[in-house]
């Protein structure tokens, strides 16, 4: 059949006659081969639970740090989303140590297990949905541990862009799980392997959608991250690993192939544990505002300055408040970290001032209405997922999403629409600046 046999251990009990059998071949001898599949499935009504556990604050218990993963799987689910599990529940375990030893966090922790994520998100959706007004003014940040291993070859992270320096700084403290020569740390691998800034920092990348983060960032702007190891995609050029949400996703996989002394998954659940521990419990909390106005400058500039900024001014559409409003949030963003070198840590009601705006930072780039009436769900209008991948981070996805409107049917009145969708993100950057001023 123009491919190689299958050894037998490997292969099935269909009666073919020429034995399994794997390419190449199959598209350039057989293009007239069809098959056909039969598909036996029902719609039930179902339960789905959530678990939550809550480690109290000591100081601001009405302000909590989040880290959660799903537990529930396709089949067997070792890697998705067991390997994430795992990493949740030692490092809950650890904790729950500290805390019989007499720890308490500056504030509150919970760990949370999501039922029905593969149904579509179902569990953490409806838990947001559920407590969006108490959530949207407690969580401080929600770490997403979703899969712990795609590979072992390198670190692969994604965040908001005011979590990047504390993950970095994290990572520099976590010991490398196969260390080798320069190579001692999680930082150290993670720069040697990974893809670099142009601030020669490694590159962490848009939070999209996809997993369990996306509720929190996209309807209440909640900052957060999802953490994992990574393959070697320069050498294995392909989308996600081989075995994902299949039924060869077996603990046997993790153990004899993928990590089999689990040391990767324990790098991974002291990053995002490190992670926890200083959001919980840093006085100041550890998320840098002025990084993520320059992140927001970066994309602007990408934008005005790319394909789309440019038929949009060749139409007439004039970026000097958006420009102005950018440059605010960068004036303003930076004026406030430095009065933060000047605060009095023991002026407890300055300190809790300045966290919440520190926290509510992202709150700020949330609109209500939704990006479209397609879109409702996803709110934020700087990080949003692609309305053509959803596992996938887009810029400025409102305007984005009109422009390809204009693509699809160039009709002149759609202008209109980006127009407005330019004037909203304008409005919501400017927001940004104001709430970051002196109280």
């Amino acid at each position: 059949m123009g491919g190689e046999e299958v050894q037998s251990d490997w292969a099935g009990s269909l009666p073919l006659e020429n034995g399994y059998r794997y390419g190449p071949g199959f598209a350039d001898q057989h293009s007239n081969m069809s098959v056909k599949i039969s598909v036996f499935t029902k719609n039930v009504q179902g339960y789905a639970w959530n678990v939550i556990g809550v480690i109290p604050g000591s100081i601001e218990p009405d302000r909590y740090v989040l880290v959660g993963n799903h537990r529930d799987a396709w089949a067997f689910g070792a890697l998705d989303p067991s390997s994430g599990t795992a990493c949740m529940l030692e490092l809950s375990r650890a904790v729950g140590v500290l805390v019989n030893n007499g720890w308490k966090p500056r504030r509150s922790i919970m760990f949370c297990s999501w039922g029905a994520e593969e149904q579509g998100l179902i569990g953490s959706h409806e838990w947001v949905e559920e407590f969006t007004k108490t959530l949207g003014i407690r969580v401080v940040a929600y770490i997403n541990v979703d899969v712990s291993l795609y590979g072992t070859w390198v670190p692969d992270i994604v965040a908001t862009p005011n979590l990047a320096r504390l993950i970095r700084e994290a990572s520099k403290v976590i010991p490398d799980p196969d260390p080798e020569g320069n190579r001692q740390t999680v930082y150290d691998t993670w720069k040697a392997r990974g893809t670099l800034n142009e601030d020669d920092e490694p590159y962490i990348g848009t939070p999209g959608s996809g997993s369990d983060h996306g509720s929190l960032l996209h309807m209440l702007g909640v900052s957060a991250l999802d953490a994992l190891y990574d393959f070697n995609r320069e050498e294995v050029p392909i989308r996600g690993y081989p075995m994902y949400h299949s039924v060869y996703e077996t603990f046997d996989l993790v153990s004899k192939y993928y990590d089999p002394s689990f040391k990767y998954m324990l790098a991974v659940g002291q990053l995002i544990g490190e992670v926890m521990r200083q959001l919980a419990d840093t006085v100041i909390i550890p998320m840098d505002v002025a990084d993520y106005a320059s992140a927001v400058e970066k994309y602007f500039i990408q934008l005005r300055d790319g394909d789309i900024g440019s038929r949009m001014t060749q139409q007439g559409l004039s970026f000097e408040y958006m420009e102005s409003a950018v440059n605010n949030l960068t004036i303003e963003a930076y004026a406030f970290k430095e009065r933060l070198n000047h605060l009095d840590l023991n002026d407890i009601l300055a300190v809790r001032t300045v966290n919440d705006q520190i926290m509510y930072l992202d709150r700020m780039f949330i609109d209500p209405m939704g990006l479209s009436a397609e879109r409702k769900y996803e709110k934020h209008v700087i990080l949003a997922p692609s309305s053509k991948n959803s596992y996938a981070g887009e810029k400025f996805a409102g305007i984005v999403d009109a422009m390809f409107e204009i693509d699809t049917n160039p009709d002149p009145e759609k202008w209109d629409y980006v127009k407005m969708e330019l004037a909203q993100v304008t409005y919501f950057i400017q927001s940004a600046a104001y709430m970051l001023q002196p109280v």
